[in-house]
């Protein structure tokens, strides 16, 4: 892994507001599997699908837009990683729930 593993900086804040950004990752079709490896253990990021060509959307969620943005940062860094696209970003005034 070249960088940080993103969300592990921002741990999710009781109360407050959530902020969740879409983003579409690339990666090159053999690295898939270990990428898809390595985005799991990524705290506040969900895979939500995948392509064999190395497409993978996921979901980026945090207590902040600095965290979201210091986690698509981090993201873009990652080992299998060609390129990291936001796609959307948006604001739920609900918290985040703790685990």
């Amino acid at each position: 892994m070249r960088g940080a593993v993103p969300g592990d900086r921002h741990p999710p804040a009781r109360g407050g507001v959530t902020h969740i950004a879409g983003v579409l990752v690339q990666s090159l079709p053999a690295q898939l599997p270990a990428l898809k490896a390595r985005l799991t253990k990524v705290s506040g990021l969900e895979i939500h699908h995948t392509e064999p060509d190395g497409r993978i959307i996921v979901t980026i969620e945090s207590a902040s837009r600095r965290a979201v943005a210091d986690s698509l940062t981090a993201l873009q860094t990652l080992d299998g990683v060609l390129a990291a696209s936001l796609v959307y970003e948006t604001s739920d005034l609900e918290p985040l729930e703790t685990p």
